[in-house]
């Protein structure tokens, strides 16, 4: 009797905690359907064993989530699903570990989850593969609309979980460019050039069915921005502080919190809060110019967190400037399984953006980490760090560019 009184104890508290889940919405998402043979439709007939990719949508940038594979009447299932927009492809194979697929579905659009309830991805068609198409475009210059010749254009295909360079060409002297004998699968087209800057621009992501011809939309190059400059600033004792930028090489300033207007002028305590509410003052810039980037390091994508954190550390960020760091980049670095990582120190910036502040710091360090998504590892030449030590008064920058 003990027993049962324990046993029914238990299943009355896990009743309330289930209710109590469902009447606050806290109960995660998920998303089922079936993947289907092209020319059958038969739910009967499901494609059993196909490889289903789950992908989600943070600022603007895929992110795969997980994958699955179908049971023997073709359904799949995702569970645990916090709100936000999810796709969905899928893509057969009899050999496991083959390159490419046999068949594959186009992208799904858009599955919108509230984080609460269950959602249908409706019918995933496997359809045949051939290598036939013909896909052309132009590239202009988003300034001024004229053809933009000798670009860099890079096809990438999504194979699996991640989108890998199926092609390249350069644009004519008319803009135009074009590739022959494309496969079927789902694409994307990024073009950049940059001998002139960071210009660059990219198409959405489409299905080819590897037999008909393609008109892609025009590419506008335009400059690629730095993404979220922080500026730290840890006096030795509270005190106002004015800080300018100044704008060089075509660089234009887009964002600022604080608002810039034509500077800051803020009250910074000894804890480094700036006018009793900012962490680090904010922009963002678009930039008319790239760097020269030679020296740097390879990070994985699996592994980006630990590798980051571990260079972070090195070039002089503390614990906490690191962790805000990661927390923003981590969330962008999702599309290649490698990253490139060049960093751009102190002077070498005032080519860009000069940080002035007065009254001076004893310590600066400045630096922007300018990733580039690759598919393969390579090692590139180390850079020399800066010798950087904290003063009594310390200010530190970090910023980033992902340059594809």
């Amino acid at each position: 009797m003990k027993y049962l009184r324990v046993l029914s104890f238990v299943l009355f508290l896990f009743s309330i905690l289930s209710c109590s889940d469902k009447l606050t919405g806290t109960r995660p998402s998920a998303i089922s359907g079936q993947v289907l043979y092209a020319g059958t439709g038969d739910p009967a007939t499901g494609a059993a064993g196909a490889e289903v990719y789950l992908f989600s949508m943070r600022f603007g940038f895929f992110q795969f989530i997980e994958r699955a594979e179908t049971n023997r009447r073709g359904w799949f299932h995702f569970g645990g699903l916090a709100e936000g927009p999810y796709f969905i492809y899928a893509g057969e194979r009899t050999d496991p570990v083959a390159p490419s697929f046999e068949l594959v579905s186009p992208l799904s659009g858009p599955i919108n989850v509230d984080g609460q309830n269950q959602f249908s991805a409706g019918d995933i068609i496997l359809y045949g593969v051939y290598s036939q198409s013909f896909l052309a475009g132009d590239v202009v210059y988003e300034s001024t609309g004229m053809p933009a010749d000798s670009v860099d254009v890079v096809l990438y295909s999504l194979f699996g979980e991640h989108f890998v360079a199926a092609d390249s060409v350069l644009t004519d002297n008319s803009g135009q460019y074009s590739f022959a004998k494309v496969r079927s699968g789902n694409y994307y087209i990024y073009a950049c050039k940059m001998p002139e800057g960071s210009l660059m621009d990219e198409c959405g992501i489409f299905y080819c069915n590897g037999v008909e011809s393609y008109a892609i939309d025009v590419l506008e190059l335009a400059p690629q921005p730095v993404r979220k400059p922080a500026i730290y600033i840890y006096p030795k004792e509270d005190a106002y502080f004015q800080v300018r930028l100044d704008l060089n090489n075509g660089t234009v300033l887009t964002k600022s919190v604080p608002e810039y207007g034509d500077g800051w002028d803020v009250l910074v305590e000894k804890s480094g809060k700036i006018d009793h509410q900012y962490e680090y003052l904010f922009y963002e810039a678009s930039l008319g110019r790239i760097p020269e980037l030679s020296r740097g390091w390879c990070i994985s994508l699996d592994h980006a967190a630990t590798e980051l954190h571990s260079l972070l550390m090195q070039i002089g960020l503390n614990e906490k400037e690191t962790e805000e760091f990661l927390e923003y980049w981590l969330d962008l670095l999702v599309r290649f399984e490698y990253y490139m990582v060049f960093p751009v120190f102190d002077r070498s910036l005032d080519d860009m953006v000069e940080l002035h502040i007065m009254p001076e710091p004893d310590a600066m360090l400045r630096f922007w980490l300018f990733f580039r998504g690759c598919d393969a590892y390579t090692s590139p030449p180390a850079p020399e760090l800066p010798d950087f030590q904290r003063g009594p008064t310390t200010v530190v920058e970090w910023g980033g560019v992902l340059l594809n």
